[in-house]
């Protein structure tokens, strides 16, 4: 008897940017989340996901018959509050939703309703 189930993800992308060569308040956030969405859609079509799932790991090997992706119904909101730069180091803070990867695990410990000096 074969049973078939959907597994169900989301997911979530940071990206961490380095900014030391170029003024990142230039960068747009939205071309870039295209890209990723265009990536894992490529992925996904050609089948290059399923198989490098299938390949990672002895269970998935056993239950991956395919892999489909579509847009989440919910998006993550990003995280409100000023926060300090302790990766580029600049002596300021701050408030765009583009916290480190290392600051998102505690937000509540990094993140300030005000700007402090």
């Amino acid at each position: 008897h074969l049973e078939s189930t959907v597994l169900a993800f989301e997911y979530v992308v940071h990206l961490e940017a380095s900014c030391s060569d170029l003024d990142c308040s230039d960068v747009d956030s939205s071309a870039i989340s295209d890209e990723i969405e265009t990536a894992i859609a490529d992925a996904v079509s050609t089948g290059s996901l399923a198989n490098n799932l299938r390949s990672s790991s002895v269970v998935a090997s056993s239950i991956i018959a395919s892999v489909t992706a579509g847009p989440t119904n919910s998006p993550t909101q990003a995280p409100e509050g000023w926060y300090p730069d302790l990766v580029t180091r600049t002596g300021t803070c701050f408030d765009d939703g583009n916290l480190p990867s290392f600051m998102r695990s505690n937000e509540t410990e990094w993140l300030e309703s005000e700007k402090e000096d």
